[in-house]
């Protein structure tokens, strides 16, 4: 099964589409007034993922927007310290990662615990676009390095990722691995 289906994420042009009448699509955003935080904040899978995380994951920029809009936080950790911006940028997700970088801008340069930053797994899934939003916008630091000494440029190089290894060397990123 898609898993964007488990987790409710509707396309565009089934959102749009004629049996779903405006009216309703109002509705369902309705929150009673009382309605201050979502309990769905608190809820975690067995890897301590949000719902923002799985949104951002599985490239739901209307989730994203809504859940942010009622509280939602983009800086929420999982288990391994990943925030919801490790995901989109994992996933290659321009739209969801400027959501979460707009909400949350401390999460570009953030690493999990083993010092993966949202630019080293954009790199090493070879997503140039992402990776040049996050230096070029954001100001991603090109040469922070996980736990184990690897920095982007080593993660790109490592998957094969041509165009993105060319790229961060035009933009200064460090060629050698560090002797220790």
């Amino acid at each position: 099964m898609d898993p964007n289906v488990l987790i409710g994420c509707a396309n565009e042009s089934e959102i749009n589409a004629p049996n779903n009448p405006p009216e309703a699509e109002s509705e369902v955003c309705l929150l009673p007034e009382a309605f201050t935080v979502c309990s769905c904040f608190q809820d975690r899978d067995a890897a301590g993922a949000a719902a923002l995380h799985l949104a951002a994951r599985f490239g739901c920029a209307e989730v994203i927007r809504w859940l942010l809009s009622v509280g939602g936080g983009a800086e929420v950790e999982t288990n391994c310290g990943a925030v919801p911006a490790h995901y989109a940028a994992a996933n290659g997700d321009l739209a969801c990662l400027q959501l979460l970088v707009q909400q949350a801008p401390g999460c570009v340069d953030r690493q999990t615990f083993t010092g993966a930053t949202p630019l080293y797994l954009a790199c090493q899934q070879g997503h140039l676009h992402v990776a040049e939003h996050l230096v070029n916008d954001c100001g991603a630091d090109v040469h922070l390095r996980a736990h184990d000494g690897m920095t982007c440029l080593h993660a790109a190089a490592h998957m094969g990722h041509h165009a993105v290894v060319v790229w961060l060397v035009s933009r200064g990123a460090a060629r050698t691995f560090p002797t220790t």
